[in-house]
C-alpha cells in the first residue's frame, strides 16, 4: 500500500465517528428471503454489515472494505455500533449500517457479477406489497417491540396478509364491534401477543353472532416458549384455535 493511500486509510479511521445505541430487533422481509435488522430510537433502520454480506454469499470482510471504500471517496457512509438486547452469535454490539447502504454494496456486486445479488435486486424490484415501513423493496414485517401507537398499523397488515391468503372480509360489523376477519368457516381476530386475553374476549363475543364458525386468534410478535404454552392452553379450554407468527 503507498504511502498516500496509507494516510488516506488512518486520516478514514481518524474521522469515522461511530455512536452507540440501543436497537430494537426487526424482521425484514426482501421478496421470499426474511432477514433480521435494527429499529434505532428515531425509527430507522439498520441492517448488520455481516447480514448484507451473507445475503450475496460474501464474507463480513466485502462489506467491510466496499463500504471503507465508499468513505474514502467522499461518500456519505457512516457507521453505527448498535448495543442490542438480543445476542447475536455471541455478540452483543452489532457494526450496522442503513438500507441505502446495503443497497449500494449489493448495486457493486452486481456490477461484478455476482448472481446472488442479481437475484436479491430482482426480489427487491417486485417487492410491491406496502409494508410498515420501506425502503426500496426492503420491508419490515415484524418489530420485537413496537410502540403502542403503531400497534394498529401492524394488525392491519397482519390481517390484510391473512386476506391475501386465504381470503375472506375484514372489518365485518357487528352489534358489539368488527371482527378483523371473517371468512366462510372463520372469524378471526388478529393481536400483538401480548394482548392474547384481549383476542380471546373479542372472538367469544363475536361468536355469538356466528356461532357456525370456527373461532381463531391470529397472534404476532416474539414471546418465551413457555407463554405461548400458557396462551395455548387457555385457546384450547375455549374451543379457539390458535395461530402465531413472528
Amino acid at each position: 500500500m503507498s504511502s498516500a493511500s496509507l494516510t488516506n486509510v488512518k486520516h478514514w479511521r481518524k474521522n469515522l465517528v461511530t455512536e452507540s445505541v440501543r436497537a430494537t430487533r426487526a424482521i425484514v422481509q426482501i421478496g421470499s428471503l426474511t432477514v433480521d435488522g435494527f429499529m434505532l430510537p428515531d425509527g430507522n433502520y439498520r441492517m448488520s454489515q455481516t447480514q448484507a454480506a451473507e445475503c450475496v454469499g460474501k464474507p463480513e470482510i466485502n462489506a467491510r472494505r466496499f463500504l471503507s471504500s465508499r468513505f474514502l471517496e467522499g461518500k456519505p457512509f457512516a457507521l453505527i455500533d448498535v448495543e442490542t438486547p438480543c445476542v447475536i452469535r455471541g455478540a452483543t454490539r452489532i457494526r450496522a449500517v442503513s438500507f441505502d447502504q446495503v443497497v449500494e454494496y449489493w448495486q457493486h456486486q452486481v456490477r461484478l457479477g455476482n448472481q446472488k445479488a442479481v437475484a436479491l435486486l430482482t426480489q427487491l424490484s417486485r417487492n410491491v406489497t406496502p409494508g410498515l415501513e420501506q425502503f426500496k423493496g426492503m420491508r419490515v414485517v415484524s418489530v420485537a417491540k413496537q410502540r403502542v401507537k403503531r400497534e394498529q398499523d401492524y394488525e392491519k397488515w397482519y390481517v390484510n396478509q391473512l386476506q391475501v391468503e386465504i381470503g375472506g372480509e375484514t372489518e365485518v360489523l357487528t352489534p358489539a364491534g368488527s371482527i378483523d376477519l371473517l371468512t366462510t368457516s372463520q372469524l378471526i381476530e388478529v393481536k400483538h401477543i401480548k394482548n392474547w386475553k384481549t383476542a380471546i374476549g373479542q372472538v367469544l363475543v363475536y361468536s355469538a353472532y356466528y356461532p357456525s364458525h370456527e373461532k381463531r386468534i391470529h397472534l404476532f410478535g416474539t414471546c418465551h416458549e413457555s407463554f405461548l404454552d400458557t396462551v395455548k392452553q387457555h385457546c384450547q379450554r375455549q374451543n379457539i384455535v390458535l395461530t402465531w407468527e413472528l
